[in-house]
C-alpha cells in the first residue's frame, strides 16, 4: 500500500511503506501507526470547522454510471428499490431531453447555453438505456438509445479519420476550447473511445444494424494504433476489442411472471462478456441461448443457463481475426 493511503491512490512523490521504512530506519507497522495518527488528528481538526456545501447539480454522465451500475446490480441482487432508482433517473433525463439525437447537455439543470454536450456523457447514457430495455423489456428504452447513437454518429463520429471526438465543433470557443481531441485512455471513467465502440457494438447486436460494426471498428483501430500497448491504462480498449472478434452470447427471454423474472436474473449472472438479453413475446417463461449459429431452445430452469451457455461456447468455432485498417 501507499503510505497513509488506499491502495487505489497512484499519486506521484509518494512513498511505498516499504520504501518509506528504509528512508527513514523505522519499521512499517511504526510508519503505519504514525500515518493512521496523522490522518485522524487532520480529520478532528476538519470536523472543527462547518462543513463545505455541497455542490447538488446533477450531471448526465455520473447520473448515466450510477443508473447502469444500479440496474445490474439491482437485477444480481435482487434489488428492486436499485432498479426503480435507476429507471427514475433516466426517465427524468428523457423527460428533460425528449429527442436525445440532438446531444444532451452535460449539467442536467443547467441554463442551455452554458453547459456543454459531450461525447462521453451521450455514450454513458446510451449503455444505461440498454441495460434499462435488457432488464424490463420496455422498447422506449431501445428506442431512446438509438437516438443518443444518432446523435452519437451525427455530432461527434470522425466519418474521415474514424473514431469519435469529445466535444462538438465550436467554433465561438477561443484557443484551447476550440480543440476537439479523441481521449483513448481509461482515466475516472473508462476510455471513451471503447465505450463508444462497446455501446455500438451492443446496440448493434441487440437491434440487428449491421452498419453499427465499422464504426465500433473505426472507434477501436483508431486508438489501438496509437497505444503502444494495451495494459492497465487501457484496459477498456482491449475489452472493445475482445467484445468486437468474439463469439457473442444472445440470451432471449420469453413469456412474463415470475418463471420469467427468475430466468432473466439468472440470465444477468452469466458470466459471458458481451451478451445481450433479449426479451419477447411468449406464451410461458422459456429462455434461448445462442452463440454463433448454435442456439440451444426451450430452457425452463434458471439453473439450465450458465450450462448451455458453457457447452455452446465450447462447441462453437472459435473467432478469430483483427480489426484491419480499411
Amino acid at each position: 500500500m501507499l503510505l497513509g493511503l488506499p491502495p487505489r491512490f497512484t499519486l506521484k512523490d509518494v512513498l511505498h511503506d516499504q520504501d518509506a521504512a528504509k528512508e527513514t530506519g523505522r519499521s512499517p507497522l511504526e510508519l503505519r501507526e504514525t500515518a493512521r495518527r496523522i490522518t485522524a488528528a487532520l480529520a478532528e481538526a476538519r470536523a472543527r470547522h462547518a462543513p463545505p456545501p455541497v455542490c447538488e447539480n446533477r450531471y448526465l454522465g455520473s447520473t448515466a454510471l450510477a443508473a447502469s451500475a444500479l440496474l445490474q446490480a439491482g437485477e444480481v441482487l435482487d434489488r428492486r428499490d436499485a432498479i426503480d432508482a435507476a429507471l427514475h433517473a433516466l426517465d427524468a433525463i428523457l423527460k428533460m431531453s425528449p429527442d436525445p439525437a440532438g446531444g444532451i447537455r452535460h449539467q442536467l439543470d443547467a441554463p442551455a447555453e452554458p453547459s456543454p454536450i459531450m461525447m462521453e456523457e451521450q455514450v454513458n447514457l446510451g449503455s444505461a438505456l440498454l441495460d434499462a430495455h435488457e432488464i424490463t423489456g420496455e422498447s422506449r428504452y431501445l428506442e431512446a438509445a438509438k437516438r443518443v447513437c444518432a446523435g452519437l454518429t451525427a455530432i461527434f463520429l470522425d466519418r474521415e479519420g474514424g473514431g469519435f471526438y469529445d466535444i462538438r465543433p465550436n467554433d465561438d470557443e477561443g484557443g484551447y476550447l476550440r480543440l476537439r481531441r479523441k481521449p483513448l485512455i481509461d482515466g475516472l471513467t473508462p476510455s471513451p473511445a471503447a465505450s463508444a465502440a462497446l455501446f455500438l457494438l451492443r446496440l448493434g447486436a441487440l437491434t440487428g444494424d449491421d452498419s453499427l460494426k465499422p464504426l465500433a471498428e473505426g472507434s477501436i483501430l483508431w486508438a489501438s494504433t496509437r497505444l503502444a500497448k494495451i495494459d492497465e491504462k487501457a484496459a477498456t480498449i482491449g475489452l472493445a476489442l475482445a467484445d468486437d472478434l468474439q463469439d457473442r452470447v444472445r440470451i432471449s427471454i420469453g413469456g412474463k411472471g415470475p418463471a420469467a423474472d427468475e430466468l432473466l436474473k439468472a440470465a444477468w449472472k452469466v458470466y459471458a462478456p458481451g451478451r445481450v438479453i433479449v426479451r419477447k413475446e411468449a406464451p410461458a417463461a422459456s429462455a434461448s441461448v445462442c452463440v454463433a449459429a448454435l442456439c440451444r431452445d426451450g430452457i425452463v430452469d434458471p439453473g439450465g443457463l450458465a450450462p448451455a451457455v458453457g457447452e455452446l461456447r465450447g462447441a462453437a468455432p472459435r473467432a478469430s481475426g483483427s480489426v484491419a485498417a480499411p
